[in-house]
């Protein structure tokens, strides 16, 4: 294999991408490669476009380890319309994956490649609704936005209430413990009788958890 063949197929290697896409390289004269020129009937001068399909194992991303002061953490708390609060329905991967997919629908995939190093799910209650995401400072609007722009989760209509916007950890944890205790006692009145002795002891073991909250 010629030299110039063999560094260019290694700088495509080379590529890392996220998805599974489809894209166009343009090789322009001094990167055509000849043999690949003369496979494609086209003159050594003129660029030409390869179209290149190929499918990467989508592995997860690291999460970066953010200093105090570069960190915002989102407690909020989820609202299924018509429907009671599931702790099957609510859990850290659902909500992951709707964050996930609203950033790419909205923001496209560089706003979903810029947030995904700092954004994690923290914290979910599928028992009182509340949630807790951390990321970037920089990126907490955008990550706020997509957040509100969520509609449903497994065809449930939901939406998201801000209850309290962060840059503190011990912040974070007094909001989320005062919201999460508050609604559990809401809940226990108003729907005791429905709720299983599993679902309640689930709720009350998700509040310990919370103390121990870290960035």
């Amino acid at each position: 294999m010629p030299a110039k063949t063999n560094r260019v197929l290694k700088k495509i290697q080379l590529c890392r991408l996220t998805f599974s896409q489809i894209c166009l390289i343009p090789l322009v004269d001094d990167h055509n490669p000849s043999h690949i020129l003369d496979k494609i009937g086209k003159e050594r001068k003129k660029p030409t476009l390869l179209l290149i399909s190929k499918h990467f194992s989508c592995n997860p991303l690291p999460i970066l380890s953010l200093p105090s002061n570069q960190v915002t953490l989102l407690v909020l708390e989820i609202v299924l319309l018509g429907h009671t609060l599931d702790d099957s329905l609510l859990t850290t991967a659902v909500l992951s994956n709707a964050i996930h997919d609203s950033l790419l629908t909205n923001f496209g995939e560089h706003g979903l490649a810029s947030s995904l190093p700092s954004l994690q799910v923290k914290y979910v209650n599928g028992a009182t609704g509340l949630c807790v995401v951390r990321c970037s400072r920089e990126q907490y609007r955008t990550i706020w936005a997509s957040i509100t722009f969520i509609t449903h989760l497994h065809n449930v209509p939901v939406l998201f209430n801000l209850l309290n916007l962060s840059g503190s950890i011990r912040a974070c944890r007094k909001a989320a413990l005062l919201n999460d205790t508050r609604k559990l006692k809401q809940l226990k009145l108003v729907c005791g009788t429905s709720m299983t002795t599993e679902q309640l002891e689930l709720a009350e073991s998700m509040l310990t958890r919370l103390p121990l909250l870290e960035l």
